[in-house]
């Protein structure tokens, strides 16, 4: 997926189609200057996946976190959107979460409990994430839009502090980019992406059939594949199959379910193939395409 090379002071936005799990990530957003027009080092990324044609995820994650006392931030989502569920990794942060339905956006304060010996508070240093879920008709026109902004900070390493006044419409105006859909191919039963069907991509599918009790959906996979690489430290698919892109790779027979019986296509697959003695009715090997979105 194209990378969106938006740095702004204070606001980004990104906008989203239907498209792959795949997600499509600001790089480096930047936060306004301080009323003295101090710079923060602050930085983080958004970004936006299509969870399946009724579903989008937004991740919103510290790239660049100099030390932050306290953080406000406002996350801002099309009017066809429905919030569906929140998560956090916020850790040593009071948090206080706000869904404002009518005008469509989320606010997250964040006030950082640290603490020194003496008990005065202290920059907290660790990088935090939130992820969002909505729901979406499957009717809604496309692109969608979701924009964030962050209108509190303060830092005591850095020497920053800032609150925009919403009411008077100080906070930054939204600045957006288009996304578009396309077909993309991929080559079923090429799990490792390397342009050829071996012996390794029949025993990924196999290992992924046995994690899932030969009831792994392909959505399922998808939908893991992303929302288990937010938090750090959790065994994912992608630590598993890090070049494993779609999990429509992996369905031999594209009926929608990852099973041994595709693992067993793969290998028979290749040992036609390697034999020069192809006699098989496979679609292994042959061209998929999946809906993804892009920059324009």
């Amino acid at each position: 997926m194209n990378l969106l090379k938006k740095v702004t002071a204070a606001l980004s936005a990104v906008v989203m189609a239907a498209g792959a799990v795949s997600a499509i990530p600001t790089c480096a957003i930047g936060i306004s200057p301080d009323k003295n027009g101090k710079q923060s080092a602050f930085e983080y990324e958004l970004e936006t996946y299509r969870l399946s044609d009724t579903r989008i995820g937004v991740r919103i994650a510290t790239i660049n976190n100099p030390g932050v006392l306290k953080f406000g931030l406002v996350l801002k989502y099309d009017a066809d959107c429905t919030l569906m569920d929140l998560e956090q990794n916020l850790p040593d942060f009071l948090v206080s979460i706000q869904n404002d339905t009518n005008k469509h956006q989320i606010i997250v304060p964040m006030l950082s409990v640290n603490s020194d010996r003496d008990g005065t508070c202290i920059d907290n240093l660790n990088d935090f994430s939130c992820y969002f879920e909505f729901s979406v008709p499957s009717s809604s026109a496309y692109p969608l839009q979701f924009s964030s902004c962050v209108y509190k900070y303060d830092s005591l390493n850095e020497g920053i502090s800032f609150d925009f006044d919403s009411t008077k419409d100080s906070r930054p105006r939204d600045t957006s980019v288009g996304v578009k859909l396309k077909d993309v191919p991929y080559r079923i039963g090429d799990v490792d992406e390397d342009n050829k069907i071996t012996m390794d991509d029949g025993f990924s599918i196999l290992q992924m059939a046995k994690y899932g009790n030969n009831l792994l959906t392909v959505d399922d996979l998808n939908e893991y594949l992303f929302k288990h690489s937010i938090y750090k430290g959790t065994r994912t698919w992608n630590d598993m199959f890090p070049k494993l892109t779609y999990a429509e790779c992996a369905d031999a027979n594209q009926d929608g379910y990852i099973k041994e019986e595709d693992s067993d296509e793969v290998m028979e697959y290749y040992s036609q193939a390697a034999a020069s003695n192809i006699t098989m009715s496979t679609l292994v090997n042959t061209i998929g395409y999946k809906t993804v979105t892009y920059e324009y």
